[in-house]
C-alpha cells in the first residue's frame, strides 16, 4: 500500500478532509444563525469530531516518528495554536458589543438566543473570561465556577482548548502505549478524566476521550501495517465514542475510516475519493482550515450588524450575510494563514529545533 503524502509526512487526503470539515463548520454556523435548519449541516459539531479524531491520528504519528523531548514538542504545538488564536480572541473580545447587537437582530431561534446569553455572560465578567481564555484554559473551568466559560468571547475556540489539553497528555499516553506494564497507569488516568467529565462541558478532554483514542489507535494500526490488535483497539474506542457522544458520532467515524482506507489504497473503488481530497484545491483548504475555523464568525456577525444598522432585511440581508461569510472567511483566513499562522508555526519549529539541538548536546 502507498500513501499520498505532502511534505513533513502529511497524508494529502486527510488534509483535504480537514478543509471540507472546516467549511462544514462555517456552513453550519451560517445555517443556524439564519434559521435555515439544514439537515445534517446544522450538526456541525460532527465536523469538530472529525478534527478530534484527526488530531489523535496526526499527533500520535508525530510523537512516534520524532521521539523528541517534551519541551520542543510542546513548543511546536503552542506556536501552532496560540498566536493566531490570541489575535482572533482579542479581536472578538473587542467586538463583543457588535456580537450582541448582531445576534439580537438575527432570527429569534434558540441558538441565537443562546449566543446572546453567551455574549452577555462575557460582558458581565470580561476580566474573568479573558483570564481563562488567554492560556486556553476555558475547557478546564467547571461550569459552576464560571458558567459557559468555554463558549464565551470566541465560541468555536472551545475545541482549541480541548486540543491543547490533548497536546499536554498525548506524550504520556504514547509513552504508556509502548509497554504493557504501563497500561495500568494510562487506564487510571483515563478513568479519572471520564469521572470528572460531568463537572465540565464538551471542551473538557474527559468528554471526548474516546475520539482521541480512536485516532491514536488508528495511527498505530496504520504505522504497523494493519496490526489486528490496534485495529481492534480502534474499533473498541470508536464504539465507546458512540456510547459517550451518541449515535450521530458514527458519521464522523465512518467518514474518517473511509478516507483512511481510500488514502492507504493503491487502487480500488475508493481511490477517486482519495484523489479528490488530495487535490490541490482541497489540500489548500486544509492548509488554511485552522484560520477558517477561527475567523469565520467575524464576517458573519459583522455583516449582520451592518445590515441591521443600514436597515437591510429579508432576502437582501440573507444574501449579504451569506456572501460576506463565505467570501470574507476565505479572504481573512488566507491573510491570517500567510501573515500569522504560517510564520508563527515556522518560528515554533525553528525554536524547537534549537531546543532539540541543545538537549542533544547536553546529553
Amino acid at each position: 500500500m502507498s500513501v499520498a503524502r505532502a511534505p513533513h509526512s502529511k497524508i494529502l487526503p486527510l488534509e483535504g478532509l480537514r478543509g471540507v470539515m472546516a467549511w462544514w463548520v462555517v456552513l453550519g454556523h451560517l445555517s443556524l444563525a439564519m434559521g435555515w435548519n439544514l439537515p445534517v449541516i446544522d450538526r456541525n459539531g460532527l465536523a469538530v469530531d472529525v478534527f478530534i479524531v484527526l488530531s489523535g491520528f496526526v499527533i500520535a504519528g508525530l510523537i512516534d516518528r520524532r521521539n523528541e523531548p517534551f519541551a520542543p514538542y510542546i513548543t511546536r504545538r503552542i506556536f501552532r495554536l496560540a498566536p493566531l488564536y490570541l489575535v482572533v480572541l482579542l479581536v472578538s473580545a473587542a467586538l463583543l458589543p457588535v456580537q450582541l447587537f448582531a445576534w439580537e437582530t438575527l432570527p429569534d431561534t434558540a441558538r441565537n438566543a443562546g449566543r446572546v446569553e453567551l455574549v452577555r455572560l462575557a460582558l458581565d465578567d470580561l476580566p474573568a473570561h479573558l483570564a481563562v481564555h488567554l492560556p486556553l484554559a476555558q475547557g478546564v473551568v467547571p461550569n459552576h465556577v464560571l458558567p459557559q466559560a468555554a463558549f464565551t468571547i470566541l465560541g468555536q475556540a472551545w475545541s482549541i482548548s480541548l486540543e491543547m489539553q490533548f497536546y499536554l497528555i498525548a506524550p504520556l499516553a504514547m509513552w504508556a502505549l509502548r509497554r504493557w506494564d504501563r497500561l495500568a497507569l494510562l487506564l487510571t488516568i483515563c478513568v479519572v478524566l471520564l469521572a470528572l467529565g460531568p463537572q465540565f462541558g464538551s471542551a473538557f478532554i474527559g468528554n471526548k476521550l474516546f475520539l482521541f483514542a480512536a485516532g491514536i489507535f488508528a495511527a498505530k494500526a496504520s504505522a504497523q501495517s494493519g496490526d489486528l490488535r490496534w485495529v481492534a483497539a480502534t474499533v473498541l474506542a470508536a464504539g465507546c465514542a458512540v456510547w459517550q457522544d451518541g449515535v450521530w458520532t458514527i458519521l464522523p467515524l465512518a467518514m474518517i475510516a473511509i478516507v483512511l482506507i481510500a488514502a492507504l489504497s493503491d487502487r480500488g473503488p475508493l481511490r477517486p475519493l482519495a484523489q479528490l481530497l488530495g487535490s490541490r484545491a482541497l489540500v489548500h483548504q486544509g492548509e488554511i482550515s485552522y484560520s477558517t475555523y477561527l475567523v469565520h464568525m467575524i464576517p458573519l456577525y459583522g455583516t449582520a450588524a451592518v445590515c441591521a444598522a443600514l436597515g437591510i432585511d429579508g432576502w437582501g440581508k440573507a444574501a449579504a450575510i451569506t456572501l460576506a461569510t463565505l467570501g470574507g472567511t476565505y479572504l481573512i483566513a488566507l491573510a491570517t494563514y500567510r501573515w500569522i499562522e504560517q510564520p508563527a508555526r515556522d518560528w515554533g519549529t525553528a525554536l524547537a529545533r534549537r531546543m532539540q539541538a541543545s538537549h542533544s548536546t547536553a546529553v
